[in-house]
């Protein structure tokens, strides 16, 4: 009973109110469900909070988002509160917003998923050249597109079949 009482005790604590612990066990239900939070991600870029001995996502979610802290690796609260200004207006969490209405509208959760998305719709990006110039794009799993913004530039693969690397290089 004891312990009971002790966890209870921690429990109104970190949230005074009752609506307050329900608004945080939805977040943390809707961020893990969609893979959106990296605990270990955030625990080693925000040594601090490892050290504070909090829940990563606790913090996250009381705290984090409002310094500007990351989630995890693909989600980036600083761009997405500047991108979208309207989000931090309104107070809202960024990654809620994302799970529940961004991705809808089309916004992007990072700087490099917006990257893809021009590369992609921007005319200079051939899929179907890409892939079937370089097959082993298919074997690596990844997004062609993604590929050649993340890879294939480096290794010099042509985005379309009027791309000369020569030329850019002089």
């Amino acid at each position: 009973m004891k312990k009971v009482r002790r966890k209870l005790k921690v429990l109104r604590f970190y949230f005074p109110r009752y609506r307050s612990f329900r608004n945080f066990l939805r977040f943390r239900k809707l961020v893990l469900r969609k893979g959106c939070f990296d605990a270990v991600y955030y625990l080693r870029q925000y040594t601090d909070t490892a050290n504070a001995n909090v829940s990563p996502i606790w913090h996250y979610y009381e705290f984090g988002w409002k310094e500007g802290r990351n989630p995890s690796p693909d989600f980036n609260t600083g761009y997405y509160l500047n991108k979208y200004p309207d989000v931090e207006a309104a107070g809202t969490n960024p990654v809620a917003h994302f799970i529940n209405w961004g991705k809808s509208e089309g916004r992007f959760c990072n700087q490099d998923q917006e990257n893809i998305f021009i590369l992609r719709n921007g005319g200079i990006f051939d899929e179907e050249y890409y892939i079937k110039t370089y097959p082993e794009v298919l074997d690596s799993g990844m997004d062609p597109a993604a590929h050649f913004y993340y890879k294939g530039h480096k290794e010099g693969k042509a985005p379309c079949p009027n791309f000369n690397y020569a030329y850019y290089a002089k």
